[in-house]
């Protein structure tokens, strides 16, 4: 028996434990020009239950197995158990390669999400996008261990673009993006210094290319406030449901103002509600057109700007909006915090790449780098030469800390918790 006999005798199980498709189910009318399409196909072909055991080891059994199955998991358990880690990426590769063409046919076409964003509330396929982003990473590994190292930085590459494109014009989309590209940035630190010139001539194309392409943080602004006002449109004003927590106490004052309110009150409030949500939209807009280095203590600015204590028995309906509105405005400076760190990581890799073209093309490093200004810190990025080596990063801001090639964020850093 080969050593992939039991991996063929496995798909039943795979197919067994897959859920509907997410091609099905949310895309209603395919165009077929949609990259998106693409990356939805390729994450059914991802998505059958046993795709973490290639990538995390084998680990425990689904809790839900038939006993049929569960003689087939212990057979595909057993042989991935006896493989050294290249064979096990190698059968990742086979098994799952055809998803991985489909995803590359993605990354060639225009992309957006085909669902309206402002009924969107659920992303099941987000996790599973990830998972096709780490099997790029794996088929990278495979083609760098035969031999294939240009091959190996195409699929490198291909799971960058995704990575960067499958969040959409959602907030949680952006941070799985990011989160994914850090299984990508590890390898691309480790392949780096193998690259030949060819490469990494690819590897500067590529950054530049990326980097001039329109940021993500429009679109997610967008459909922010696009979600809000229907929120407000559709909110019960007398509880302010819709917007504000029942239970939360620092609110109270405002959620009583409006119980007390009048009908001509109410939609005087609503009305100047959706002004401040159009005008917050604008604002926001007009923030991240400013230079990058300027966004995020712009967004900053405005999130800690306005009227945040208790209501006055004299508050107007103008006031009580504005309170609400500071209240549950989204928290973009966060969001925008975390695409400037992603940035300032393409733009490292970009100069990585410069670094070591300059060392093809003189057998030494160089001694100084040009400037290129970096988005968090505002300041160029540092480049230091030390026993014949060299270090490249971004001195970051205080809630990032230092951000190099592979960024490992700080316990207390603004962007948030990790995503499972």
């Amino acid at each position: 028996m080969t050593a992939f006999a039991p991996l063929l005798a496995f798909a039943l199980l795979g197919s067994a434990q897959q859920t509907s498709s997410f091609f099905q189910r949310l895309v209603p009318h395919p165009t077929g020009q949609n990259g998106y399409e693409e990356y939805l196909r390729a994450a059914d072909r991802v998505n059958d239950g046993v795709v973490e055991m290639y990538l995390d080891g084998v680990g425990a059994p689904l809790p839900d197995l038939s006993p049929v199955d569960r003689r087939r998991w212990e057979s595909l358990a057993a042989e991935l158990g006896s493989l050294d880690y290249l064979a096990v990426q190698q059968a990742a590769v086979r098994r799952y390669g055809a998803a991985l063409d489909i995803a590359a046919q993605g990354n060639g076409k225009p992309c957006y999400d085909p669902r309206d964003p402002r009924q969107t509330v659920k992303f099941p396929e987000y996790r599973v996008l990830r998972q096709v982003v780490r099997l790029f990473v794996s088929k990278s590994y495979v083609q760098s261990a035969t031999g294939d190292r240009a091959g190996g930085l195409q699929s490198l590459l291909s799971a960058l673009t995704l990575s960067r494109r499958m969040g959409g014009v959602t907030v949680l989309g952006q941070l799985y993006g990011i989160l994914a590209s850090g299984s990508v940035y590890e390898r691309l630190a480790e392949e780096l210094p193998r690259l030949s010139l060819s490469d990494l001539l690819t590897l500067q194309s590529y950054t530049g290319s990326a980097l001039a392409e329109p940021t993500a943080v429009e679109g997610v602004l967008r459909a922010n406030a696009a979600q809000r006002d229907d929120a407000i449109q559709n909110l019960d004003l007398q509880r302010g449901k819709g917007l504000l927590s029942e239970t939360d106490k620092g609110t109270q004052d405002i959620r009583d103002r409006l119980a007390a309110a009048s009908p001509a009150e109410l939609e005087s409030f609503r009305r100047a509600l959706q002004d401040l949500n159009r005008k917050g939209f604008e604002q926001s807009l007009a923030d991240i057109h400013r230079p990058e280095k300027e966004w995020y203590d712009a967004t900053k600015r405005w999130h800690t700007a306005g009227n945040r204590g208790r209501l006055g028995s004299a508050s107007t309906m103008e006031d009580v909006a504005d309170a609400v509105y500071r209240e549950t405005m989204p928290t973009s400076d966060r969001f925008v915090l975390s695409q400037l760190t992603a940035r300032a990581q393409l733009r490292l890799l970009g100069l990585h790449a410069r670094v070591l073209t300059y060392y093809w093309r003189n057998h030494r490093l160089p001694v100084t780098i040009p400037d290129v200004e970096d988005p968090l810190s505002g300041e160029p990025f540092v480049y230091e030469l030390k026993n014949g080596a060299y270090r490249l990063y971004s001195k970051g801001r205080p809630e990032t800390g230092t951000v190099e090639l592979v960024y490992q964020r700080p316990p207390s850093s603004a962007l948030g918790d990790p995503l499972p």
